[in-house]
């Protein structure tokens, strides 16, 4: 019973992540190709995709997570502290910011 809830949860998030990513300008697919979705999300929200691979340095990656997420919120006009919220609670933020009428405002980073 417990992997049916889980199996949901995640189809759920991968759809989430699926209109995300089609608000943001990209072809929905690019969320569900594994280590292709990180360097999309890190070439447009923390100025180099490559940048991504510092998610495999222990303690750093959990602040740089969070960086990209509050970075995400606010792309799409959002507070930190939701933000905070789709990193802590994923699949709850990510169905709130892909199915409300947010839109993506892009601003050039520095």
């Amino acid at each position: 019973m417990l992997q049916i809830i889980f199996g949901m949860i995640i189809i759920i998030t991968l759809l989430a992540s699926w209109e995300v990513y089609r608000k943001m300008g990209f072809p929905g697919w690019y969320a569900i190709i594994p280590l292709f979705n990180c360097y999309v999300l890190f070439r447009e929200f923390y100025g180099n995709g490559w940048r991504f691979l510092l998610l495999f340095i222990p303690l750093y990656n959990i602040y740089l997570t969070f960086v990209v997420n509050i970075e995400m919120a606010r792309r799409f006009g959002r507070s930190k502290a939701f933000g905070i919220c789709l990193t802590l609670f994923g699949p709850i933020f990510l169905c709130i910011l892909a199915y409300d009428d947010s839109r993506y405002l892009y601003c050039e980073t520095k």
